[in-house]
């Protein structure tokens, strides 16, 4: 009789508030918008990552005091494990992303135009040209979102690639400029600074 009646209850409270338990993405906000995106879609040992992983930044151009700002959020396995604001102070992170200059561009095009350059230097030396970078199998989805365009790219450990190309491509140094300057911001946040 004890468990029938903990079932009815049971039952009951699932009816009246189950369904309320569902947690829903918010509805989107018009004066928020993404600046970038930086998840990770394969890992090294564990292969395809099934939920959002890493980092979104959005401006937000709502009216008031000290605007724009730079909101981020960090997740992992698809759950929100952080978020975070500059304040009015985010508006210079805003202006110095945008002063870069970034425009969308073929990454892996880009990729083999400087490896292809490298690779001739070295044969004129007389050396073989070995390419940078890990080959641990990470997967990595970049997007940017700037005044002139979309940047999106899906690759392999693209941070070595930045690291060694990025004083031999425009557009790889932008990508990396803006890249770090996000890094910097979310990490000065960590640091309380």
């Amino acid at each position: 009789m004890r468990r029938a009646l903990l079932l009815v209850l049971c039952v009951a409270a699932c009816a009246s508030g189950c369904a309320s338990t569902q947690r829903h993405a918010p509805a989107a906000d018009p004066a928020r918008r993404l600046l970038a995106s930086i998840t990770i879609t394969k890992s090294s040992f564990d292969g395809p990552i099934r939920r959002k992983t890493g980092f979104e930044f959005h401006v937000n151009d709502a009216p008031g005091a000290g605007g724009p700002f730079l909101e981020g959020e960090k997740y992992r396995d698809g759950r929100l494990v952080d978020s975070f604001d500059g304040g009015s102070g985010s508006a210079k992170v805003i202006e110095a992303i945008g002063k870069v200059g970034l425009a969308p561009f073929d990454f892996a095009q880009e990729v083999r135009t400087v490896e292809a350059r490298l690779e001739k230097e070295a044969e004129q030396r007389g050396e073989d040209y070995i390419a940078p970078g890990s080959r641990d199998g990470a997967e990595w989805e970049i997007v940017i979102v700037t005044r002139s365009g979309r940047f999106s790219v899906r690759t392999a450990n693209p941070g070595g690639t930045l690291d060694v190309y990025a004083g031999r491509s425009e557009n790889l140094a932008k990508l990396k400029a803006v890249i770090d300057l996000l890094a910097l911001y979310y990490g000065r946040l960590e640091f309380g600074l």
